[in-house]
């Protein structure tokens, strides 16, 4: 464990603070008002006393890309590691894949795209030696028939229970997240880095139900960290918040080089340059500030006060430019 175990709380609580991350743990009861306190607490103690380090799952779709939104995920993972964490990575090959409209692609495209991910991934310096990348295929072999069958009317309990508190859920999201939360439990993890808050709450009430009506023996849900809603087009007034961008024209990715790259950034609507600078740039300053052209920024709306807009482009346009063209050439 490096320095930063004597002050993991606090330092997580930090990483966590303001608009780029939020933190919740499921509560033990809805009045229960200490429950993230004494998770990170007994987390802080665990590193302290030298014991298992925490673990942190990211669930991941295997699109054959390395788009900004890998890199925002991964950049955080990477913070994490340093704090002392070790990060698993779920790509979903199967079950998921096939609800997420990937059935039409061939067993070797998938294959493919999950080499790809793993070459990306340490191409960006994601610490192999704190990180592991499950297939959703070899996880569910380690779980047996019965133990799904018995998460599935769990969850649809605690589901059903939630309707009233938040907007319905279809089928279809409910099977998706039974394996999320079994993953969860057979990997034995701390934190669940995620995105889109409110789908954070909805599946934080699932949670809590299992938790509450004892549904699952010795069942202990994660504290999760979830981004905004992050868009994955860069396209003037294209603002979907659910699925990838319909081309690779639409985003930054890997595949790009340096003038396509400078080029989509240039042109892009400004939710994406903001998210450019809160959840990619900014986090990786420290402290947690940038400084373009002698003035430092905290977060992309103080910049646009202080900064020309065209300049604040470019700065996140070569940085990108940078970034991906460092991942293509050593991946």
């Amino acid at each position: 464990m490096n320095k930063a175990k004597g002050d993991f709380k606090d330092e997580l609580t930090r990483l966590s603070e303001g608009k780029s991350l939020s933190l919740s743990v499921p509560k033990r009861t809805k009045n229960d008002h200490n429950t993230e306190y004494s998770f990170l607490q007994d987390i802080h103690n665990r590193c302290k006393n030298g014991d298992r380090p925490p673990v942190i799952l990211w669930n991941l779709i295997p699109w054959n890309n390395y788009s900004l939104i890998h890199a925002i995920f991964v950049t955080r993972l990477q913070m994490f590691q340093r704090l002392g964490m070790d990060v698993v990575i779920v790509l979903h090959d199967k079950v998921m894949a096939n609800m997420q409209h990937l059935n039409n692609a061939s067993d070797q495209k998938v294959l493919l795209s999950v080499n790809n991910l793993r070459r990306w991934f340490t191409a960006a310096k994601l610490n192999p030696a704190k990180s592991e990348i499950f297939l959703e295929s070899e996880i569910c072999q380690m779980v047996e028939p019965d133990v799904i069958l018995r998460w599935l009317p769990a969850i649809a309990h605690s589901s059903d229970s939630s309707q009233t508190e938040v907007r319905p859920m279809s089928v279809s999201s409910v099977l998706a997240k039974l394996f999320e939360l079994l993953f969860e439990t057979v990997l034995n993890v701390d934190f669940v880095l995620t995105g889109g808050r409110d789908a954070t709450d909805i599946w934080n009430l699932v949670r809590l139900g299992l938790l509450q009506e004892h549904f699952i023996q010795d069942y202990k849900p994660p504290c999760v960290l979830s981004f905004p809603s992050i868009i994955h087009s860069a396209m003037p007034g294209d603002h979907d918040l659910n699925s990838p961008a319909s081309t690779q024209d639409d985003d930054v990715t890997v595949f790009k080089d340096v003038n396509e790259i400078v080029n989509t950034v240039l042109g892009a609507n400004d939710h994406y340059i903001e998210q450019i600078y809160d959840l990619f740039l900014i986090p990786q300053a420290s402290p947690l500030s940038l400084r373009i052209d002698g003035v430092t920024i905290d977060s992309y709306e103080t910049a646009k006060q202080k900064c020309d807009i065209k300049q604040l482009r470019k700065h996140a346009a070569q940085e990108l430019a940078d970034y991906f063209v460092k991942i293509k050439e050593t991946g």
